[in-house]
């Protein structure tokens, strides 16, 4: 997932990989698996809407625009 993310600016796959994380948190304190699923789901789309753009923005803006 690192490559792909490297490959592109688009910063989804961190997200997801973050969600993912999380959710094996959650397994380590012996969530259900409707839990796991819903904590990688809300984790991932939360961070891909509430910081992707930001993100995107710090990192891409001393690129010249072609």
């Amino acid at each position: 997932m690192i490559i792909g993310e490297m490959l592109t600016t688009s910063f989804f796959m961190l997200f997801i990989s973050i969600g993912f994380f999380a959710a094996a948190l959650a397994t380590s304190i012996g969530l259900s698996y409707y839990s796991q699923g819903f904590i990688c789901a809300a984790i991932s789309v939360l961070g891909v809407v509430v910081l992707r753009k930001p993100i995107q923005k710090h990192l891409v803006k001393g690129k010249p625009s072609s």
